[in-house]
């Protein structure tokens, strides 16, 4: 057994430093990157091309005025090559030759008007082009032909305004395109056919106000698109019928009026939808149907006045529901109830001034319910909110509160309600933590106790007041801020403010009225000492008349007859 285990320990031994040696080999080969950086001082041509023979495996070129990059002046060693910020306006057509181990190549924050290819030879490691926030206005007709294995290509922030039809025929392995923040107008039908490995594109802040039927149509592993910040108005059904991986949609900030039925039925993987910031002003029964697996849902900043409970029949994975900044009025109960699973709802910002009491009853997931800036006064539909992490109805209309109802929920803000003064005093002395009513401040000079943001409330006579709630532990110090600040005694707004416990003209009228009782009392307390005091001196007068009259037969008896009068 023993002799095994030497065995066994030998051979782990050995794998173990043949380990060692091939990390320590990979490291030497591909670990220790030679980096050649050219900038202000040393960029000239002519230094560039002395590179040709050395083992540079990065070369960095910014920050110098470099307007043409000519033909042949990189080395065959060079796998990254980042020209930016240099005013660069013209590429060569050979300029690239000779790099062809090259596998990222950046030219970023330049003047290139226009794309080509580059070399005479394929660049077949080249996997990265990015050309961002360049003045690209055309992309020739073979301007990728040398690059036959990209797979990410940035063409954000440049001057395109079409898409020429098969300019992609020559990558086939592109994975990742972004084409966001030109002035692009359509994206017409087979734009990206060849794409088909194609899976992620940004097409975000550009002028689209149109997407033909088959954009999309071989483009079957598609797992993002963003189509935000554009002008599209309809959206056909059709566009996403081949795209059955799509997770993650975004279709906010564009004039969309209506989401058609079925217009996701084929993308039963969608995760994210954001259709917020457009003009929708009602969903259909089947707008969403088919999308069971969709966990983030945005509809904020729409026109939508109500909701139809069967509109979300499809969310049963739902984790987020957001339909803030719209129209709604009023919440009716089951209109929700298909939202089981929500964790978050957000339905701040609409004009809600009525909830029924089982509106979120059926959802036995909530965490986090976002109600503010609404014009709620009546809080009956807390009776149907059970367990809860946070809810937020700051800037209501509420005057009161039945805040019993609330102590299953962790933290609460209720700050900018027009709040009743007696019942706000009373519960901001005996609330919890959890209870927002206003924000903390921390004090420290007098020109804050003087400007501190107080909670604003009104008063029986219809008065504005501002209420601020002192800790125990900031008292004294207040107090001697206060007393050492003229201008203390001359503000009439801060006698208004009810620091510490001046609560106002009621507490004067409680404390006359507990001084007239004690005084009452006392009165008449006297009267009743006095008449026991007058009633023990009558006793007493009377006892000495007996005495007198009484004739004593023995000493003994005498003591006993006025023992016995004394103590009756």
């Amino acid at each position: 057994m023993s002799r095994l285990n030497k065995r066994t320990i030998t051979k782990m031994s050995f794998t173990y430093l043949v380990g060692i040696i091939w990390c320590l080999s990979f490291y030497i080969v591909h670990g220790q990157e030679n980096v050649l950086h050219f900038s202000e001082q040393n960029c000239s041509t002519n230094n560039m091309r002395q590179t040709s023979t050395i083992e540079s495996n990065t070369i960095m070129i910014n920050n110098c005025s470099l307007k043409t990059l000519p033909k042949v002046i990189f080395g065959y060693y060079t796998t990254t090559l980042s020209i930016y910020n240099t005013d660069l306006e013209v590429i060569e057509s050979s300029a690239l030759d000779g790099l062809k181990g090259l596998q990222v190549l950046s030219l970023h924050r330049n003047h290139v008007t226009k794309i080509s290819s580059w070399s005479n030879h394929d660049l077949i490691y080249l996997h990265k082009l990015d050309i961002h926030h360049n003045k690209i206005q055309t992309i020739s007709q073979n301007a990728f032909q040398r690059y036959p294995n990209l797979e990410t290509i940035n063409l954000s922030i440049n001057n395109l305004t079409n898409i020429p039809a098969n300019i992609f025929k020559y990558t086939p392995r592109l994975r990742i395109l972004n084409l966001a923040k030109n002035h692009l107008r359509r994206i017409e039908g087979f734009t990206f056919n060849e794409l088909a490995e194609l899976t992620h594109i940004s097409l975000e802040h550009n002028d689209i106000d149109f997407v033909e039927n088959f954009a999309f149509v071989n483009n079957a592993k598609l797992k993002s698109i963003r189509l935000d910040f554009n002008k599209i108005v309809n959206f056909d059904t059709l566009i996403l019928s081949n795209c059955p991986q799509l997770a993650y949609l975004n279709l906010s900030h564009n004039a969309l009026t209506a989401i058609y039925e079925h217009t996701f039925k084929d993308n039963v993987q969608l995760h994210l939808l954001d259709i917020s910031g457009n003009k929708i002003t009602e969903f259909t029964e089947n707008s969403f149907r088919g999308l069971s697996q969709l966990e983030i849902f945005n509809a904020s900043n729409n026109l939508l006045d109500t909701l139809h409970p069967y509109t979300f029949h499809s969310f049963v994975n739902l984790k987020l529901f957001d339909a803030s900044s719209n129209k709604l009025t009023y919440l009716f109960d089951g209109m929700l109830d298909y939202l089981s699973t929500v964790k978050h709802i957000n339905l701040s910002h609409n004009a809600i001034d009525g909830i029924e009491t089982n509106v979120f009853s059926e959802m036995t997931s909530i965490e986090t319910i976002d109600l503010s800036y609404n014009k709620l006064s009546n809080d009956s539909f807390l009776d149907g909110i059970t367990e809860l992490k946070t809810l937020i109805m700051a800037y209501n209309q509420f005057e009161y509160l039945n805040l019993s109802k609330l102590v299953d929920v962790d933290e609460v803000d209720v700050i900018g309600n027009p709040w009743n003064c007696t019942w706000l005093v009373v519960e901001m002395m005996r609330c919890s933590n959890g209870i927002r009513f206003g924000n903390d401040f921390s004090i420290e000079m007098e020109e804050q106790v003087l400007t501190v943001p107080g909670i604003d409330c009104v008063d029986e006579s219809g008065n504005n007041r501002s209420i601020v709630m002192l800790q125990q532990s900031s008292m004294q110090k207040v107090e001697k801020i206060l007393n050492e600040t003229p201008a203390y005694h001359q503000q009439n707004k801060l006698l208004k403010r009810m620091l510490a416990n001046e609560f106002g003209y009621k507490a004067c009228l409680i404390w006359t009225a507990i001084a007239v009782i004690v005084v009452f009392g006392s009165v008449h307390l006297g009267k009743i000492v006095l008449k026991k005091s007058e009633k023990r001196s009558e006793r007493y007068r009377m006892s000495q008349q007996v005495l007198i009259t009484t004739t004593p037969t023995t000493a003994n008896s005498e003591r006993f007859s006025e023992s016995k009068l004394i103590f009756r």
